[in-house]
């Protein structure tokens, strides 16, 4: 409650429970999006790319590979759907994979160089 000098009380939250931020409905509310915003990541993470014909033990991808993916994940990001932290993080994905297909082309260099 609330004391405003010479005006009356006034009672926080309507007085009632369930009009609170953390009442049990806006608690169920929120985990409700939570999941859905988990179930939409896992659909972005885990479906980016088409089938590479490679075995199901998943191996270090190679540089093509890489390229394909960081591709695939620059591309998403444009999307308008996305928010502006996902699509961020897409891009820096993006990134790393490309640095990651230029370093596997160094390694591969590099070993036939060597033998």
């Amino acid at each position: 409650m609330r004391y405003y000098g010479n005006k009356e009380l006034e009672q926080g939250h309507r007085g009632t429970l369930d009009e609170h931020t953390h009442s049990l409905k806006k608690v169920g509310e929120q985990i409700a999006r939570s999941r859905a915003q988990i179930f939409k990541s896992q659909k972005i993470l885990h479906q980016p790319v088409p089938k590479l014909g490679r075995a199901e033990v998943p191996q270090i991808p190679t540089a093509a590979e890489c390229r394909i993916l960081a591709e695939i994940f620059k591309r998403r990001a444009t999307e308008t759907k996305l928010s502006e932290r996902t699509a961020t993080i897409m891009k820096n994905v993006s990134r790393s994979l490309s640095g990651l297909a230029h370093q596997l082309e160094m390694l591969s260099d590099t070993d036939r160089q060597e033998y």
